[in-house]
C-alpha cells in the first residue's frame, strides 16, 4: 500500500474525497482547481489595477466597494467550483473504498466540526466587541451572552454538518443501489 502525500492529503480534505486519489479524480480536481486559480488572479489582477487608478480620485469608494466586490467573485467562483464538483461526483461518498479510520472520522463529524466552530466563535465574538466597541475582553469572554451564543452555535452548525454528511451518504447508498439493479 502506497503512503498518501501530505498534497495528497490536502486535496482530499479541501474538496472533500474519501477513499483514494486515484488518477481520474486528481485530474478533474487539478483542471478545476487550475480554472478557478485563473479565473481568481486575473480577477485580481485587473481589480487591484482598477483599484488603484480609481482610489486616487474616489479612496472612500474603493475603500467601501471593493472589498464587497471581491467577496461576491469569490464567493461566485467557489459556488461555482462546488456546482462542478457535485455534478462530477468527484467528491461523492464510496463506502467500499473507505477506510476503517475514515469511516470512523465520518461518524462524529458533525460532533466535531461544531466543537471547532463554537470555541473559535467563543474566542472570536469577544474579540471582535474588543476591536470595534474597546469593550473590556475578558468581561466579554466570561459574559453569559458569550456563553449561551457559543453553545447554541456549536449545537447548530454541528447538527447541520452531521446532516448533510449523513445526506450525502444516504445518497451515495441510494445511487450504489441503483446502479446494482
Amino acid at each position: 500500500m502506497v503512503k498518501e502525500t501530505f498534497t495528497d492529503k490536502l486535496i482530499k480534505r479541501f474538496y472533500g474525497i474519501t477513499g483514494p486519489l486515484d488518477e481520474q479524480k486528481r485530474q478533474q480536481v487539478d483542471r478545476m482547481g487550475n480554472i478557478a486559480f485563473i479565473v481568481l488572479f486575473f480577477t485580481l489582477l485587473c481589480g487591484n489595477c482598477i483599484a488603484f487608478l480609481i482610489g486616487f480620485k474616489y479612496p472612500e469608494l474603493v475603500a467601501r466597494i471593493y472589498p464587497i466586490l471581491l467577496l461576491i467573485i469569490i464567493l461566485l467562483v467557489s459556488s461555482i467550483l462546488t456546482y462542478k464538483l457535485k455534478i462530477s461526483a468527484v467528491n461523492a461518498f464510496d463506502e467500499e473504498e473507505l477506510t476503517e479510520k475514515e469511516k470512523k472520522q465520518l461518524k462524529h463529524v458533525g460532533l466535531k466540526s461544531g466543537l471547532c466552530f463554537g470555541t473559535s466563535m467563543f474566542l472570536g465574538m469577544p474579540l471582535v466587541h474588543f476591536l470595534v466597541d474597546n469593550k473590556d475582553y475578558l468581561t466579554e469572554l466570561f459574559s453569559i451572552h458569550n456563553m449561551l451564543s457559543g453553545i447554541f452555535e456549536a449545537i447548530l452548525f454541528g447538527a447541520i454538518m452531521q446532516g448533510l454528511v449523513n445526506a450525502g451518504i444516504k445518497q451515495a447508498k441510494s445511487q450504489a443501489e441503483k446502479g446494482d439493479q
